[in-house]
C-alpha cells in the first residue's frame, strides 16, 4: 500500500507541468475555433450586411477584418521574412478604398508578428508585402499582377471584377450585400502557402487555374 501511494505520489508530480501544457493547448484551439466562427458569421449574417449599408467605408471595414483573418489562418514558407522581428505586411495595390479602416489594422499581432499596412501604385514594390489587396482600379492589369506575383509567397485578394476570369489566390465580391469569398488553392500551392483547413472550408468555391494561364500571365508581363 505504501508503495502504492509512492507511486501515486511521484506520477502526480509530473500532472501540473502535463495539465498546464495541455490546459494551454486547449485554450489555443478555443481561441483559433472562436475565430474561425466570427469569422464564418462575418460572411453570412444580416449584421455583416447592415454594416455594407451603414456607411460609405463600410465595405471596406468589413474586408480589412477579411484581409486580417486570411492572414491569420495562413502559414507563409520559412525564409519569408528577414528575422523574427519582421513585420507581416498588408499591401493595397492600387486606389486604396479602405481609408482608416485598412489603418486600424496596423500594430495588431498576427501569429506573434507585428501587422504593418503600406500602399503601392506598381506591383513591383508588392513583393515585398506578405498579403496584396489588388484594387477595382487595377482590374485592366489584373492578369498582368497575378502573372507577376505568382509563385511567389504573396497572399493576393483580388477585388477587380475581371477577378472572376483572372484570379490570384482569394477572390472577393459582394453577393447581396454580404462579401464572399473563393480561393484558388493550386495558386497557393504555388505561392508556398499553407491555407488553414477551417479558411477553406469557408470558401464559397475552389477556382482553379490552368497552367497555361499562370504562363500567359508572367509571359505578357
Amino acid at each position: 500500500m505504501r508503495n502504492a501511494r509512492l507511486t501515486e505520489q511521484s506520477s502526480a508530480t509530473g500532472a501540473p507541468e502535463r495539465s498546464l501544457s495541455g490546459r494551454i493547448a486547449r485554450m489555443a484551439a478555443v481561441a483559433g475555433t472562436c475565430a474561425m466562427v466570427l469569422f464564418g458569421q462575418a460572411i453570412g449574417v444580416a449584421a455583416g450586411a447592415e454594416n455594407l449599408r451603414s456607411t460609405p467605408h463600410g465595405e471596406y471595414q468589413v474586408k480589412a477584418a477579411f484581409l486580417y483573418n486570411f492572414a491569420k489562418f495562413t502559414k507563409w514558407p520559412s525564409g519569408t521574412y528577414a528575422d523574427a522581428s519582421a513585420p507581416l505586411v498588408v499591401c493595397v495595390l492600387g486606389k486604396d478604398a479602405f481609408g482608416k479602416a485598412l489603418d486600424s489594422l496596423a500594430g495588431k499581432r498576427i501569429n506573434g508578428r507585428p501587422v504593418a499596412v503600406s500602399r503601392f501604385a506598381r506591383v513591383e514594390e508588392a513583393v515585398q508585402c506578405q498579403v496584396v489587396f489588388i484594387s477595382e482600379s487595377e482590374e485592366d492589369r489584373v492578369p498582368e499582377i497575378v502573372g507577376y506575383l505568382a509563385g511567389r509567397p504573396v497572399l493576393t485578394v483580388c477585388n477587380a471584377p475581371s477577378c472572376t476570369r483572372f484570379r490570384g489566390i482569394i477572390h472577393l465580391r459582394v453577393v447581396s450585400e454580404r462579401i464572399r469569398f473563393a480561393i484558388d488553392i493550386d495558386s497557393a500551392k504555388a505561392a508556398g502557402l499553407k491555407l488553414s483547413s477551417k479558411l477553406l472550408a469557408l470558401a464559397e468555391k475552389f477556382a482553379r487555374k490552368t497552367k497555361t494561364q499562370v504562363s500567359q500571365h508572367r509571359s505578357n508581363g
